[in-house]
């Protein structure tokens, strides 16, 4: 009874291996067909709104280099102060070091290495919806991921705008 209980424990621990090793496991970089070319580029979506009572802040940005490496920022902060009582939620994602391991009509996956347990590195696959393919519209290039309307940045445009932290917001900040 006893060693078919520790077969059992191994079985499983070994099962468990498996699956994550399979899970994580390191992902090769697409190679960008011409027409995925389009999607290659910084894009750029930064909201602010900031009243008495509330502060609003969504900022996106996703980097995409000819080469398949990729940066990607998310930062969603909402805080509602009133009498009786505060509201806030706070999203924020980065992944600064990123591969594009996969470009279909609907999403990009990205994967981002990381260094486990001195074991060596594993990859973890973050997809983002594409709501609106890349388009064209009056000179400038624009595309909607998760429902959020990006614009591509100029060469010339790129700078402190791209470079940003999502802040910690207390009730000092909604006042400011």
């Amino acid at each position: 009874m006893f060693l078919n209980e520790r077969l059992e424990t191994l079985r499983y621990s070994l099962l468990l291996v498996f699956v994550f090793l399979i899970g994580c496991s390191k992902s090769e970089p697409i190679k960008f067909t011409e027409s995925q070319k389009q999607y290659i580029g910084v894009w750029l979506f930064l909201y602010e709104s900031k009243t008495n009572s509330s502060v609003d802040i969504k900022n996106i940005l996703l980097v995409i280099n000819a080469d398949s490496t990729a940066v990607y920022k998310q930062c969603i902060v909402s805080k509602t102060v009133n009498e009786n009582s505060t509201n806030s939620s706070i999203r924020n994602v980065s992944i600064p070091n990123a591969k594009i391991v996969g470009l279909v009509n609907s999403e990009i996956t990205l994967a981002q290495e990381s260094e486990f347990l001195h074991m060596g590195a594993i990859s973890f696959n973050y997809d983002l919806e594409i709501s609106e393919a890349p388009y064209l519209e009056n000179g400038r290039w624009y595309m909607g991921i998760e429902n959020t309307l990006l614009k591509k940045l100029e060469d010339s445009e790129t700078g402190p705008q791209t470079e940003w932290d999502c802040p910690e917001i207390d009730e000092e900040n909604i006042n400011e």
